[in-house]
């Protein structure tokens, strides 16, 4: 006779299946506390009823810790594009400075999946900062050279990129 799920729980095995849950699992071995209590509240992110008040809370906390290569490193370590689509998200919306990190989110700007491309591009386009000459030279090379999946984007970055050039020395 077959158990029913609310006596034991689900299977353990389950939860690592995509079509049955949405597990997320970030590695935390070494984290301090600080990066412990944000991937708690970037996990939350991830849930599908997620108020807008609540997710502005989330970026606000974002800010607040100023962790840009913490965020970074998350959005490295997903398999999944929609999360690293959300994650992505949260970079602009937190306001945070990404400028050392052109180059990867350059190269996210070239992803298949069209909302994370987007959101990378949204990362390019919100930062205050300019990098320096020879990583948007990288950046360009990056778009000109790589298979992407969404020529309006790229396009956008490369204009971007050109704009940047445009109005600076550089």
């Amino acid at each position: 006779m077959k158990k029913e799920e609310n006596e034991t729980g689900p299977d353990p095995r389950d939860l690592f299946d995509k079509k049955k849950y949405n597990t997320l699992l970030i590695g935390r071995e070494g984290f301090t506390t600080g990066e412990q209590d944000l991937s708690d509240e970037l996990e939350v992110l991830f849930e599908a009823n997620l108020s807008r008040e609540r997710a502005e809370a989330i970026f606000d906390l974002i800010k607040i810790k100023g962790n840009a290569a913490f965020l970074v490193s998350v959005i490295r370590a997903m398999s999944s594009d929609e999360h690293k689509a959300i994650l992505c998200a949260a970079c602009w919306e937190s306001g945070l400075d990404f400028s050392t990190e052109f180059l990867f989110f350059t190269e996210l700007v070239c992803a298949e999946h069209y909302r994370l491309a987007m959101e990378a591009l949204t990362v390019l386009q919100s930062s205050e900062n300019i990098p320096p000459v020879a990583m948007r030279d990288s950046c360009v090379s990056l778009l000109r050279s790589s298979k992407h999946h969404h020529t309006e984007l790229v396009e956008e970055a490369l204009s971007f990129f050109s704009g940047l050039s445009e109005n600076t020395d550089g």
